[in-house]
């Protein structure tokens, strides 16, 4: 990743090439909001309608949004947000893409590590929670992955049209814990502020979530839609069996000869294991892939759930948690993959012998 400290420049749509508006939008974006007129708000409501977190708000607010929004395009490496720092601004991603990345103290030597905790791309909004508690400070880094448009609102705009829209957020969120036993058992205000910083995202059909759980901070409650669980594997060791020479490119394999089996869904209320809660942990979570089925969900820290819990919870949780997932053994997936990899041959050798047959009738016919 580039480093956070490089030295990086807002350039307007006008002066840079990779910007993706027409020329002249940028002089409307960068008015004074008084100085707009209706046309031009107008405009800049067509152009912001194009991004899904756009989509949350009522047309009253992507109204107010589009009077005051400020347009800027930022190269790769610039540092949008750092962690630590006052909020005072709300940002929507026209276009690009943005690291989320977040500081994490070692217990024993003090000593900070960055760590990326995910990719926003475009169509994504962040900055909210720091403008919703006085004084708030960014709980993350945001720096640019690639030259990125953005959108920005200042705070007393944000304060006066979009807190409705995170309180109704923050009760979709409570609502999707306390179906879980666990959080149940958390005073109010501790859940709250654990509900208050975890994160709802959409994500398309397609899209990877997760690529390995076995190496992630997050844990992910499904609001709404579906997420598939895959594991991967890797076919080549038993070549044999299969009847495939080592030359041979193994079918339905990634390049470097692995394999991803679904082995299960995370439906609606759903969420994935609470395994290895502290970064460092030695982790039990047998490592598996999320990709999305179009997916409401809820990103929440594993670190932040251990530092709000109530005392001696999370003990307990170690002591007592039985995993729900049971991920079947390689020997399994592999015996799966060599039935699907005998049905395609099957399947294909019928279709031959009956493309075969078809032809030679045809011929008769004639």
């Amino acid at each position: 990743m580039t480093s956070p400290h490089r030295s990086a420049r807002n350039v307007s749509p006008d002066q840079y090439p990779s910007c993706t508006f027409q020329p002249g939008f940028g002089r409307i974006a960068r008015k004074a909001p008084f100085d707009r007129t209706p046309d031009e708000i107008i405009r800049m409501y067509t152009v912001m309608k194009n991004m899904k977190a756009f989509e949350r708000f009522s047309h009253r607010m992507r109204m107010e949004i589009s009077k005051t929004a400020r347009y800027s395009c930022c190269e790769k490496g610039r540092v949008i947000l750092r962690q630590g720092h006052v909020g005072h601004n709300f940002y929507f991603i026209y276009s690009g893409s943005v690291f989320v990345q977040v500081d994490v103290e070692d217990d024993n030597t003090g000593v900070l590590t960055a760590g990326t905790t995910l990719v926003m791309e475009k169509g994504a909004c962040f900055g909210e929670l720091a403008l919703l508690v006085p004084g708030g400070k960014r709980t993350a880094s945001i720096i640019c992955r690639e030259t990125t448009e953005l959108f920005e609102i200042e705070k007393e705009t944000f304060l006066e049209v979009c807190p409705d829209i995170f309180e109704r957020e923050l009760s979709e969120k409570m609502d999707a814990v306390l179906q879980h036993e666990f959080f149940q058992q958390w005073p109010k205000d501790r859940l709250e502020r654990l509900c208050f910083e975890s994160r709802i995202e959409e994500v398309m059909h397609g899209r990877v979530i997760d690529p390995d759980t076995a190496n992630t901070d997050t844990l992910y409650f499904v609001l709404r839609g579906k997420i598939t669980i895959l594991k991967a594997f890797s076919p080549r060791q038993k070549l044999a069996n299969l009847n495939i020479k080592k030359r041979d490119k193994l079918p339905h394999t990634t390049p470097d000869d692995r394999c991803f089996m679904k082995i299960a869904e995370l439906k609606e209320g759903e969420k994935t294991e609470l395994t290895a809660l502290r970064t460092g942990d030695v982790s039990t979570d047998p490592g598996v892939m999320l990709v999305s089925n179009g997916v409401r969900l809820m990103r929440m820290s594993k670190q932040k759930l251990e530092r709000f819990a109530p005392r001696g919870l999370v003990e307990r949780l170690r002591r007592q948690y039985k995993p729900i997932l049971v991920v079947p053994k390689e020997d399994d997936l592999l015996l799966r993959y060599q039935s699907d990899v005998d049905w395609q041959k099957f399947k294909s050798n019928i279709c031959a012998s009956l493309n075969k047959e078809l032809r030679r009738l045809a011929i008769t016919d004639q």
